[in-house]
């Protein structure tokens, strides 16, 4: 009786934390959302000017919008990090002691962790890459 209720409140734990992390990804996803909406109008805005369709607007330098697509795919794979952690850490402690569990709990950790460390040298490489080319520009 005693192991029943201790798997209860490790459920509802789980559960707890669980839902904390999907309030937290849904609320850093949205403006990725917003910004892709924004390029959107922007790809379209540069269609019309190139054919002419906007007169007096000039229209925006491709690399920055291909620069901003970049930014917004590394914001997705932040969030997909930010998912395989908490998987791993779900694997890891509901392992219950059995070694596959808690050795595929730390190496997706451990491989979600070199993925982030990528992916924020990438975000880095183009922050630089956008701040020369908005010099330039």
């Amino acid at each position: 009786f005693a192991k029943s209720i201790k798997k209860k409140k490790l459920i509802l734990i789980s559960t707890i934390i669980l839902a904390i992390f999907v309030v937290a990804l849904a609320n850093s996803v949205a403006p990725v959302f917003s910004v892709t909406e924004d390029l959107k109008n922007d790809a379209l805005g540069q269609i019309q000017a190139a054919a002419g369709g906007i007169p007096g607007e000039n229209p925006i330098d491709p690399r920055l919008v291909v620069a901003r697509m970049i930014q917004i795919l590394l914001s997705l794979l932040g969030a997909i990090f930010l998912i395989l952690l908490t998987l791993a850490g779900y694997w890891f402690l509901t392992a219950k002691g059995e070694e596959e569990q808690v050795k595929k709990g730390l190496d997706t950790a451990k491989r979600a962790v070199f993925g982030l460390i990528i992916t924020l040298l990438a975000y880095a490489i183009v922050g630089f890459v956008m701040s020369g080319l908005d010099k330039v520009i």
